[in-house]
């Protein structure tokens, strides 16, 4: 496989249910404050890279961060964030000196996160202890990934739901330092 070098910056996000379920009739399956709040301050200042749904569903950029839309519709424009129609034009994006030192994170959709999950070099899960399940999946990765790190079971206050962080790290990169 060919990585390109900014794939080492490249980082997939998101919160899981048991079934790898991320969402459900284009919303978030599951909100914990916690969580929204480590990912605010995970992705702060660096790159956003989201589809059009996933934009859409949030109304409008996230602030304080590069946001990019990936949409196979040429005709679609936004004020707020950058549009781009494939992963070369992501790649020639990520080309720009202003871009080169900046984390990229990939927020979603299950279609983005399908795209990209093979090149990124981390993938940053809140995998939640619950059955419920949704329509939208986060994709099967665990043959081409290594867990790295994981926090203690934590559970949130108001939905009383339990859920772990876990960082893995992509097999085919080397030494974490690098």
């Amino acid at each position: 496989m060919k990585f390109l070098h900014h794939s080492k910056n490249t980082i997939l996000i998101a919160a899981v249910t048991k079934d790898y379920s991320i969402g459900k009739d284009g919303h978030l399956l599951i909100r914990i404050p916690e969580d929204m709040k480590f990912f605010r301050d995970t992705t702060i200042d660096n790159i956003v890279v989201m589809g059009r749904k996933t934009y859409e569903s949030i109304g409008k950029a996230l602030p304080k961060r590069i946001n990019i839309v990936l949409t196979r519709n040429k005709d679609y424009k936004l004020d707020d964030a950058i549009v781009i129609h494939n992963k070369e034009e992501l790649y020639s994006l990520l080309e720009l000196e202003e871009y080169k030192n900046k984390k990229v994170f990939i927020i979603g959709g299950e279609q983005i996160y399908k795209l990209f999950y093979k090149e990124a070099k981390y993938i940053i899960l809140t995998e939640i202890k619950s059955d419920l399940s949704g329509d939208a999946k986060f994709p099967i990765f665990k043959s081409r990934f290594r867990l790295i790190e994981s926090s203690l079971v934590k559970t949130d206050e108001k939905s009383g739901l339990e859920y772990v962080r876990s960082t893995y790290k992509h097999l085919f990169f080397g030494n974490i330092n690098k």
